[in-house]
């Protein structure tokens, strides 16, 4: 195989990664800029059941507000989906950044920043 083909073919490969690098800057100067023009945080809280293979539902809440708020009110929704007293489920909490159909991130929490009722 000729070098020089295998060298135009590497160097077009390296403009396409290039270029997705400059968009995905783009969105993250764009990310930052949402939140310095509103500081208010939108949080997404998942609660997945253990037994979602029996039926049980997975349920979110995502809004602007307090985190605790939020996560309670999750926890209300999948007591009252799933016909529960308790919640035998997995939670995920995540800040969306951008519009709620299409974030441009969704950027987990760890459960060191919040506490599941």
């Amino acid at each position: 195989m000729d070098s020089k083909v295998l060298l135009a073919h590497t160097k077009e490969a390296l403009d396409i990664h290039r270029e997705n690098a400059r968009k995905r800057i783009a969105e993250v100067q764009a990310a930052f800029m949402m939140l310095e023009s509103d500081p208010e945080l939108t949080f997404r809280v998942e609660i997945h059941s253990y037994w979602a293979t029996y039926g049980e539902k997975m349920v979110y809440v995502q809004r602007k507000g307090d985190l605790d708020t939020i996560i309670q009110e999750a926890t209300d929704s999948f007591k009252k989906t799933n016909n529960r007293s308790d919640v035998q489920g997995r939670y995920h909490v995540s800040v969306i950044i951008g519009s709620l159909e299409k974030p441009l991130f969704q950027i987990p929490l760890p459960d060191t920043f919040w506490k599941a009722p």
